[in-house]
């Protein structure tokens, strides 16, 4: 994957662990049905490698805010790959408190994702592969639903929440 295609819309991913591999695997099989989002490079206060899958590693979140600010005219997306539910919140409380106009939560939805029509799905949400979403449910912000996971008919996740892969929910 090259650092920003051309046209596409550039992606931040905040924290480079486990998670963020993930994510970058969806990015590349979304890229190859057309998606028009391209990794810019990975956050992470903790990680101070010079690349990360592929892509640079542009320091912690106060490199971001600098960033940002450098590059004001542009437009950027964000996702918070943390797994634990809290710890997600608290990143994503941050990334707020930059209070930086061209920054955007990202929802992704793999391409093998079945969502269905009358689904809500909150922003900075990713959808993993082979997940199940059917009708008439919401699912909050910044929420995770992993590999194959199914959420039925009905069903409303609170913000943050974060379902592992192949669980099942459904409505009483």
């Amino acid at each position: 994957m090259t650092m920003v295609e051309i046209g596409a819309r550039p992606l931040f991913v905040v924290c480079a662990g486990a998670q963020a591999s993930e994510v970058a695997s969806y990015l590349r099989n979304q890229q190859i049905v057309g998606e028009s989002v391209a990794i810019r490079g990975f956050v992470d206060d903790h990680r101070f490698e010079s690349t990360f899958e592929g892509s640079p590693l542009l320091g912690g979140i106060e490199q971001l805010a600098e960033l940002l600010r450098t590059h004001a005219s542009e437009q950027f997306l964000y996702i918070a790959t943390v797994g634990d539910n809290r710890t997600r919140a608290a990143v994503v409380r941050r990334i707020h408190r930059l209070e930086a106009p061209n920054l955007t939560p990202w929802t992704s939805q793999h391409v093998s994702a079945v969502i269905g029509d009358t689904v809500q799905i909150g922003i900075g949400s990713r959808i993993g592969p082979g997940a199940i979403v059917s009708t008439r449910t919401t699912i909050g912000d910044h929420c995770v639903l992993n590999a194959n996971c199914t959420v039925s008919h009905d069903v409303e996740l609170a913000s943050f929440v974060n379902i592992g892969p192949g669980a099942s929910f459904a409505a009483a």
